[in-house]
């Protein structure tokens, strides 16, 4: 069995990652989800300095390999993105494009029910800020009211998120990127 841990950028990856439904997938593919996943609050902190004592402390308690989950944000491109975090053999780093929440949005049946109403996106990963626009969609279904970046991963956990639906949407390759690294796991350590 694999035995992977996950340092990720913010708190949604980490709720991701924390989700039934994800320890399922894992599962599903002989990987064992090593505890606590870290939550490095912010991109800028996925750097040699601030968490090479997370990787090794994951490294130590059995990680064969340590993900890294961050958002591409505005970055020019993908590589860019991962040329300024932690290089090290034992990290695979996993890019969203512009941002986890674009892949809340490509889970078209969990953001319909958050929504109450259709919320199909041709492309959610070329939204230029994917929380902003499931924020003015959810104000323009709840009378004004919008959703917190802190209460949006819960709810769409609840209202049945997956990685899987996701990465089924056409158009959100990373987020199918990202699955196909966990289905493939034991391929990367030969």
């Amino acid at each position: 069995m694999v035995k992977v841990a996950f340092i990720c950028e913010d708190d949604a990856g980490k709720k991701i990652v924390d989700s039934e439904d994800f320890e399922q997938i894992l599962q599903q593919n002989d990987v064992e989800l090593l505890h606590p996943v870290y939550n490095a609050k912010g991109k800028g902190n996925l750097t040699e300095e601030n968490v090479r004592g997370l990787v090794d402390t994951a490294s130590d308690a059995g990680a064969d390999i340590i993900f890294l989950l961050t958002d591409m944000d505005l970055d020019s491109c993908i590589t860019f993105t991962k040329q300024n975090l932690i290089q090290d053999p034992i990290c695979k780093i996993i890019v969203c494009k512009k941002a986890v929440e674009a892949w809340f949005i490509a889970d078209t049946g969990a953001i319909s029910a958050l929504l109450n109403r259709n919320g199909y996106f041709e492309y959610p990963e070329e939204l230029l800020n994917p929380f902003d626009t499931i924020n003015q969609m959810h104000k323009e279904s709840f009378n004004g009211r919008g959703i917190s970046k802190a209460i949006l991963p819960i709810k769409m956990i609840g209202n049945g998120f997956s990685l899987i639906n996701a990465a089924n949407h056409p158009n959100c390759s990373s987020a199918l990127y990202f699955l196909q690294k966990i289905q493939t796991l034991s391929d990367i350590l030969h």
